[in-house]
């Protein structure tokens, strides 16, 4: 058996890719810019609980990440914690500054990250385009 029969399957097109063509660094701006702002649209999407709500940021997250690609989709998020902390109201119920480390919920957002890079990642490599992969890599 050879080396590259081992290889991890080559990052295909995602679906941004696949709808606008690749333009340079400043569609890549401008496509991370979008989906951070599609994160805190969505972000506004809320039901209330105790301690920490359920919003609409985690399909934001996967959704980004997908269409985005991995790359892509993580920098869009770290621009939206970022974003965040700057205390632009983009967080759940229009709220946004650096106290938000301090708050219970302020782990997802950091854990949007890596997340948005693994639904990429995984879209990236067809992943997204079989359910039952999908579902493995959206549940991962």
């Amino acid at each position: 058996m050879t080396a590259s029969a081992h290889a991890v399957p080559a990052r295909r097109p995602v679906l941004v890719d696949a709808i606008l063509p690749r333009a340079g660094a400043m569609s890549d701006v401008v496509l991370v810019l979008a989906g951070a702002a599609l994160v805190a649209l969505l972000a506004q999407v809320t039901i209330p609980l105790p301690i920490v709500p359920i919003t609409g940021q985690t399909l934001g997250v996967l959704v980004v990440g997908a269409a985005l690609g991995a790359r892509r989709g993580a920098a869009a998020l770290t621009t939206y914690m970022l974003a965040g902390l700057a205390g632009l109201p983009v967080f759940a119920g229009f709220t946004g500054t650096i106290a938000a480390v301090a708050t219970p919920s302020f782990g997802f957002i950091l854990g949007f990250i890596p997340a948005a890079f693994l639904a990429g990642w995984f879209a990236e490599r067809t992943g997204d385009r079989r359910p039952w992969l999908a579902m493995v890599g959206f549940v991962a």
